[in-house]
């Protein structure tokens, strides 16, 4: 199962979670291949380690040219 929650952009206190019905992602080949590469790699963390919470694309990929973070957090 997948679900999406997100923040409002201009909620400065990030106190507002929302669940998500729909997420359009604008992006160029390049960065859907390194989204790609980063989802695989959050799957066979979470294979290989039980413990394993999250990840966050900008930790993974300082240097990646996104305005906003992409966070995959681990259902039960």
């Amino acid at each position: 199962m997948i679900k999406c929650f997100g923040y409002e952009k201009n909620d400065s206190d990030n106190d507002n979670l929302l669940e998500l019905t729909q997420v359009t992602l604008e992006a160029n080949p390049k960065s859907i291949r390194i989204l790609a590469e980063f989802l695989i790699k959050c799957a066979d963390e979470m294979d290989s380690d039980p413990d394993w919470e999250h990840e966050h694309l900008i930790d993974y990929l300082p240097k990646f040219d996104t305005k906003v973070d992409f966070i995959i957090y681990k259902s039960d």
